[in-house]
C-alpha cells in the first residue's frame, strides 16, 4: 500500500467502513466511503471509472471493503484494488493516519 500512495499514479484510497464502526481515523488522504453507499453517492465521489481506487475497512475480517470494490467493479471501474490489513494493519505498521470528521 505504501508503494501504491508513494507512485506517481492519481489514486483514491477509500475507507469503506459503515458510521457504525467509522472512528474518524483514516489512512491518511482518504475519503470515507461507507461499503452501503448509494450508486449516486459512490459516482459522485469517484467520477473518474479509470482512476486506480483502493478500498479499505478496518482490519482482515472487516467485509467492509470486499463488498464495496465488489460495487465498484460490478459498477464499470476498472482499476480496484483491496488493501485487506485494514487500518488496523496500517497503524501495525508504523504507517501515519489521519483524523477526520465521523460521518453523519
Amino acid at each position: 500500500m505504501r508503494s501504491i500512495l508513494d507512485a506517481k499514479t492519481p489514486v483514491a484510497v477509500v475507507d469503506a467502513r459503515t458510521a457504525q464502526y467509522d472512528d474518524g481515523k483514516r489512512i491518511s488522504g482518504a475519503i470515507s466511503l461507507p461499503a452501503d453507499s448509494s450508486t449516486e453517492a459512490i459516482e459522485k465521489a469517484l467520477p473518474d471509472k479509470n482512476q486506480l481506487v483502493v478500498t479499505y475497512c478496518s482490519n482482515l475480517k472487516c467485509p467492509a471493503s470486499k463488498i464495496l470494490s465488489e460495487k465498484l467493479i460490478e459498477m464499470g471501474y476498472k482499476n480496484v484494488l483491496k488493501y485487506p490489513d485494514g487500518l488496523e494493519g496500517w497503524l501495525q505498521a508504523g504507517q501515519p493516519a489521519a483524523e477526520a470528521s465521523k460521518p453523519m
